[in-house]
Order: C-alpha cells, then structure tokens, then sequence
C-alpha cells in the first residue's frame, strides 16, 4: 500500500473498523462533492477497498462492460434513515489494490473538476485497463504458466457444467483454495513429467479442507509439445467464449497477467496432456495442516513455507476416473441457482 490519499484512507478504515458507520459500512469523506454530495472511501465485509460516489435521483449510472478487476454496483444505502444511491466501486484483489489507488486519485481528480460522475469513473476505467495491463506484465515465467493452465484447465471442465461456473474460480484472487463453493473446494496442481509424481505446497493450510466441508486435489501432468494442443490462449479464449460473464473471466486473468491483447506474449507455452487426476485430500492423506504443529508450534517469526508432496503416498485417495464428473457437478451445484 502506498502512502496516497486513498491508501491512508482504507488503512485508517481498517484499523478503525466500526466507526464512521453513518452508511452501515465504515467510509470516510473525503474532500470532493458532487451535486448528491461528498465522495467516500470505504471498506467491504472482506475489509475490501472502495469508492462511492453518491448520485442524484435518475442519474445517470456508468456504462462499462468489462471492469477488468473491479467490481461496479449501483448501491442503495440508508443515510440518517434515507435512502442514497452511490455509484459502488470496489477493487477485487488485493495485489491490484496499488493500482486501484491510483484508479480512486484519477476518479477523486475528475469529479473534483466538476466532471459528471459517471462520464468520469467511465474515463478512469477506460484508463485504468492499460495500467492493469502494464501491471502485470512481467513476461510470464514457467511456474506461473503452469499454475494458470492447470487452472484454465479446470474451470473449462466446469464451465461445461454450468456456464456460471466461474464463479468458483478464486485461484487468482490469492484465496487458500483455486476452486470454491461453500463447503466445497479444490486445489489445482500441474506438473511436468520430470516430476509428474511430486506436487509443491505453497502455505500451511493450502490442503485444509474449508471447515465442515471437503477438499479435492486435481493434479494435471503435462509435457511440452510445440505443437501440442494445450495452450493458455486457447483455454482462455474458451473459458471467454462459453462463460456467461466473460468479463468477470477476464478479470480474474487480467489478475495473473493475461489479456487477449497480451495472447503473444503466452504462446511460447504448449504441452500436451499426459494424465488428469482427482484425489480426496483427507485424513491420512500426506499433507502438513496448522494442526501438524499443534503440540510443536512454528518457531516466533516463521509464518510459512512451501514443501513438496509424493502423490504415490497418496494413491488410496485417488478418486475414480468414473467418478470425478460427479464430484464437478457437486461443487457447481453449491452456487446458488
């Protein structure tokens, strides 16, 4: 978080929680009005940042399509018992919260102009993709690579589901698990042959299932295949072309880096698929939890670490391939209808 205006503001929100509830949320005004009055930071349930931007009745609400990272809502909230209608800006992750604050300055700048609310988050959105875009683009390493493929994978498989399916996609977000509907969630590996065998842990609690709820492992082995069949641009262009809000798709790849006008940039990764495999990551499963540490805790100061997992210890949790549809259509069938 850098020290901007809109920064300091949701960090004092965060460490103040439960004043300046006027709204029903915690949010400050900050020192710019339009014609329904003050613009204020605020905080989500998630302590998410936001911006609202309150509008006179039948003004108009901005007309954007695709957010690429946040999340745009025509809010009502109650004000000393009245209704006030904002324009509900909020960023969706927190590694684009940088990013967003320099969204929330260029807004806070036009309005303070005089600029009519809507035309100017419009315009600051239209500018924010290319900032979102720059970003993020480090050219892509293998790792990430691998991680997105696996997930695209996946998601394409739910998709086909049900086309709203993506809403269980929260792998880019940084959420413990990259698939999750209530109680239900899985955790997506991708390996390569050299080492199809061993996956990498990257925290703690990453194969904690969610509490009174269950968790599947899906490990993907692929091999390199110039010509291969596999790529990131071609799921994602799928999982865009099928998914019934293919923006909200396209802000969680904008997230990792990827947009359609970036597709080049990916293309010099294509594998082939050797194996697709579903575990039950239960108790006796191999696997380090916070629990493994009850009796022993981490050492002060040590707050986590990556190990690696041998699934050939795990091959009596491996779910039957007749099987794994079923287990699909019961996380999907967690959305609400």
């Amino acid at each position: 978080m850098t020290d901007t205006l809109a920064g300091v503001g949701w960090k004092r929100l965060r460490e103040e929680t439960g004043r300046n509830n006027d709204l029903g949320v915690p949010s400050l005004v900050v020192d710019v009005e339009v014609r329904a009055g003050p613009v204020r930071l605020a905080i989500g349930t998630e302590r998410e940042a936001r911006l609202l931007v309150p509008l006179m009745p039948g003004e108009r609400f901005p007309a954007i399509d695709d957010t690429n990272g946040l999340e745009l809502r025509d809010s009502v909230l109650l004000q000393r018992g009245l209704p006030v209608r904002f324009i509900d800006l909020t960023c969706r992750g927190e590694r684009l919260e940088a990013v967003f604050e320099k969204v929330v300055a260029d807004i806070i700048r036009r309005l303070g102009a005089g600029g009519e609310p809507a035309r100017g988050i419009e315009e600051a959105i239209t500018d924010f993709r290319s900032l979102l875009v720059g970003a993020n683009r480090d050219r892509p390493t293998l790792e990430v690579a691998l991680g997105l493929l696996g997930e695209l994978v996946i998601l394409n498989r739910l998709l086909a589901v049900r086309n709203d399916a993506w809403e269980l996609w929260l792998g880019p977000t940084g959420a413990r698990h990259d698939f999750r509907a209530g109680g239900r969630a899985i955790e997506v590996k991708t390996s390569l042959r050299a080492q199809s065998r061993t996956i990498e842990v990257s925290a703690i609690d990453q194969l904690m299932a969610p509490q009174d709820g269950s968790l599947h492992l899906a490990h993907l082995v692929l091999e390199f295949d110039a010509a291969g069949e596999l790529s990131i641009p071609g799921e994602a262009e799928h999982a865009l072309r099928i998914a019934s809000d293919p923006g909200a798709v396209a802000d969680r790849l904008a997230m990792v880096g990827y947009a359609s006008e970036l597709a080049n940039d990916w293309t010099g990764f294509r594998f082939g698929m050797l194996s697709t495999e579903f575990y039950s990551v239960a108790d006796g499963f191999p696997r380090l939890t916070p629990a493994s540490f009850a009796e022993d805790p981490l050492p002060a100061g040590v707050s986590h670490f990556r190990y690696r997992v041998d699934l050939d210890f795990a091959s009596g949790f491996r779910v039957a391939a007749a099987s794994v549809d079923g287990l699909l259509e019961e996380i999907v069938a967690c959305l609400n209808p």
